[in-house]
């Protein structure tokens, strides 16, 4: 996830800064483009951050050191450290101290081991300045300064709390309890005149950093300020959309096969233009613009919902709303009376499709879910569209898409054989509905992985929402098995059994992987002597009827993986090829790292969510033994 987060974050500021190849960076030669980044990315929420529910009184109790190194902190490091592509596309900035990634980090609102996050030293000084050398400003969350005194009773006074950030290292409050009560705070001692000139300093290091002050750069922004979107930014911006909407949609069920997810032979979708022009959709999302957009979104100038993006493809639609998203409080209105809807589905539907899922109501900013489960009303009408849709014609496909922010168990409706089909994607944006029915009637050929574990429900119960351990309890049985321990979470140390694992996926096509050693160098120094594998490489063959791109993931697992508070596995890197049918290409990973590690035995390479494609390569006595 670290691995994704960071490549995520760096296209995403390669794109905000106009250094790639689009018409807005055209519109300028490459001398007139600006030579700094004009925006300064931050990096939030710092740290230990991880529910909403009581955020701002809550205490994230991480005592375990490994679960802040390998989980909490990596990603604030990388982000902060990801400086190689700003230097290839900007140069080294101005300032010598720099890291060249992030100049923002954002504190969190709740604390960690007792003490608030921005009321933190240890966090936001010895770790982040003095350890990692970050160069930026300290923003609070909005209003976690005043938390510190309203909620978390850490300090005696708004003065106090307003002290105690900006001497912790916050440089700038999201809030207004620094302008409030800053000069009381100076007044009373609970800061000084240097806390205030160092968050001056950081605060305009960061506005020349970024061309603020340079007349040059300011002429370049305003002209494009000016000139606005034209039509083909428009045009360039509404197909990204529709791509990144279409690269999200995860196949996870196509047909009653249960075997490898690379071994297809029976499977429903795509439907067919011909076969399959008269089609029933049933959903509280089916043709709902705002779930489309999910939370935190800009205002597109188009939104296309499922029913019209059907549509937009000549299908012939008949929509039932079927239910409400949510539960009402006395379980009346929800969904349709007893029958109803079995009435309202016509008996010539060449297919039934359901969109399900969640909205804002149940998650979003300020709220957890406490339940793994679509909602009960939701659950009921997908159980009565799938017995009407089968009973009026057996061999009508019906076909499940779940949008929804976060895992849904879908565990009954896997081993479901009268649901053929399982789409699962999070809220897609503008061309949501657009990409949803060309992946269903095969102008696209999916290619998504789940960026999650689908777990069972029974697994909220097994881990409590404030509970930040990230390993297993170690069973103490002499079969080495106790049902009541703590779980772990996440892949890389979750020890249950879940519905659809991190990384699954399908695709039409079907793929086969060869996986080898593609170089060795002889590495001499105080600690080795041997060769060393430095890349991987991986074959990927698409041996399916269709042209599609393929995700590969690559997982290492260390010679104690799973044992002594070791992960399971770790993804280490990932790449999305196009391949044609019948067609070959080449991936290839760096491994140097993880070979260089001081873990001597065998370290497994392993391509995908499955067993079925991996290298082991033994390391003992310093030399490759296979």
């Amino acid at each position: 996830v670290i691995v994704m987060s960071l490549q995520y974050g760096n296209e995403f500021l390669k794109q905000l800064n106009q250094q790639t190849d689009t018409p807005a960076a055209h519109a300028h030669s490459r001398d007139s483009l600006p030579q700094k980044p004009r925006i300064a990315a931050t990096c939030k929420h710092f740290a230990g951050y991880s529910l909403e529910t009581s955020r701002f009184n809550f205490s994230a109790e991480i005592t375990d050191q490994r679960d802040w190194n390998d989980t909490y902190l990596p990603a604030f490091d990388a982000c902060i450290h990801a400086g190689e592509f700003l230097h290839d596309y900007f140069g080294a900035i101005d300032r010598s101290s720099s890291t060249g990634g992030a100049l923002g980090t954002m504190c969190s609102y709740n604390s960690i081991n007792q003490i608030p996050a921005c009321a933190n030293p240890a966090f936001l000084q010895d770790r982040l300045r003095h350890e990692w050398s970050f160069p930026g400003y300290v923003v609070s969350d909005c209003w976690a300064i005043s938390n510190i005194y309203e909620h978390h009773h850490y300090a005696s006074s708004y003065s106090e709390a307003a002290g105690m950030a900006l001497r912790a290292g916050v440089d700038l409050d999201c809030g207004d309890t620094v302008q409030g009560y800053g000069m009381e705070a100076l007044e009373e001692g609970y800061m000084d005149i240097n806390d205030v000139d160092r968050a001056l300093t950081n605060l305009f290091g960061v506005l020349v950093d970024v061309g603020y002050f340079d007349y040059e750069e300011q002429a370049i922004t305003k002209t494009a300020q000016v000139h606005g979107e034209d039509e083909s930014q428009k045009e360039y911006h509404d197909q990204v959309a529709l791509e990144a909407a279409l690269q999200s949609i995860v196949l996870l069920k196509n047909g009653p096969d249960k075997s490898s997810p690379n071994q297809q032979p029976t499977r429903l979708l795509p439907l067919s233009n011909t076969k399959h022009r008269k089609t029933t959709l049933i959903g509280p999302l089916a043709d709902d613009k705002n779930i489309m957009l999910g939370n935190y979104h800009g205002i597109p100038t188009n939104v296309i919902t499922p029913k019209q993006g059907l549509e937009d493809l000549g299908i012939e639609v008949e929509y039932i709303q079927g239910c409400n998203v949510t539960d009402s409080p006395d379980g009346e209105n929800d969904g349709l009376p007893d029958n109803e809807l079995c009435e309202q589905m016509k008996a010539n539907s060449d297919a039934t499709i359901l969109i399900v899922g969640p909205d804002q109501d149940i998650e979003s900013e300020g709220l957890d879910r406490t339940s793994l489960l679509l909602p009960k009303v939701q659950r009921e009408t997908i159980e009565e569209a799938t017995r009407c849709s089968k009973a009026k014609s057996p061999s009508t496909p019906l076909i499940l898409v779940v949008i929804s922010g976060g895992p849904i168990d879908l565990s009954s409706y896997k081993s479901n054989n009268d649901i053929d089909a399982i789409l699962y994607t999070s809220y897609p944006g503008q061309a949501g509905g657009q990409a949803l029915a060309h992946v269903l009637y095969g102008k696209y050929n999916p290619s998504g992985r789940l960026v999650t574990t689908i777990y069972h429900n029974s697994y909220s119960d097994k881990v409590a929402l404030y509970d930040m351990r990230m390993r297993p309890e170690e069973s103490n049985t002499l079969d080495g098995h106790n049902k009541d321990l703590y779980p772990g979470r996440t892949y890389r140390f979750y020890t249950g059994s879940s519905v659809y694992p991190f990384g699954y996926g399908l695709s039409y096509s079907s793929w086969n992987y060869s996986v080898e050693l593609a170089t060795t160098k002889r590495v001499n120094s105080n600690q080795y002597d041997r060769n060393l594998v430095s890349v991987i490489a991986v074959n990927v063959s698409n041996t399916g009827s269709m042209d599609g791109s393929d995700s590969i993931l690559l997982f290492h697992m260390g010679p104690d993986a799973g044992r002594n508070g070791k992960p399971i596995k770790s993804l280490i890197g990932f790449e999305k090829v196009y391949v044609l049918a019948g067609g070959t290409r080449l991936v290839e990973f760096n491994v140097e790292k993880w070979m260089m590690s001081q873990e001597a035995g065998t370290h497994t390479f392993r391509v995908g969510p499955s067993m079925d494609y991996s290298l082991e390569i033994n390391t003992l006595d310093g030399g490759i033994m296979s």
